[in-house]
């Protein structure tokens, strides 16, 4: 504990939070919550939690090139409030709590721009590298992975991969990308 209880399948955008055995017994025993939740998702990951600052670095890989951008995430356990979290030790994660915060906490509240700019830098060519790495050693052409990053302890988690990720944040910057992308594996397998 804490660990995050979420869906399989991304239709359902709803996570929980489980705080303590309380939380998690109530998950399953409440008729309400089960039905609400368990239910209707059927499939789960279950994730360890991890101080991240409310922010999580994500990238975008296609054609061998990665792309990265922040995009708002679960906030740290003190940041919930408490009339979120029910009193048996669970509360349920929703895009309205996900988005509380859109600033930039990950890298140091108390710095001033051009420092956090500086450090955005540094710590994407880290996750940059990190993509191009698992591109070499798997030979997917097309994903995104999710790091968390933990400022206290300085180091980086992959939280998953998305194999279709989101790219929402870069706009029209990758349209030629899914163009060349499409004419190559229309290519290759025309040629098969």
């Amino acid at each position: 504990f804490p660990f995050i209880i979420k869906p399989i399948n991304c239709k359902y955008h709803e996570m929980r939070f489980i705080f303590n055995e309380e939380g998690l017994s109530d998950l399953f025993l409440n008729d309400i919550k089960y039905k609400e939740f368990i239910l209707k998702c059927k499939e789960f990951i279950v994730q360890k939690y991890i101080n991240h600052g409310g922010e999580m670095i994500k990238t975008f890989c296609i054609n061998g090139q990665s792309y990265e951008f922040i995009r708002p995430s679960i906030p740290d356990i003190d940041k919930i409030s408490s009339e979120k979290i029910s009193k048996n030790g669970e509360c349920t994660l929703t895009n309205e709590l996900i988005y509380q915060s859109k600033k930039n906490k990950i890298f140091g509240e108390q710095n001033n721009r051009d420092n956090i700019d500086k450090v955005l830098e540094e710590k994407f060519k880290i996750v940059k590298n990190i993509t191009l790495l698992f591109l070499e050693k798997t030979k997917i052409t097309l994903f995104g992975l999710d790091f968390l990053y933990d400022i206290i302890n300085d180091a980086f988690y992959i939280l998953e991969i998305n194999y279709f990720p989101s790219y929402r944040e870069l706009g029209n910057k990758i349209n030629s990308e899914f163009d060349q992308h499409v004419i190559k594996f229309y290519n290759e397998y025309k040629k098969e």
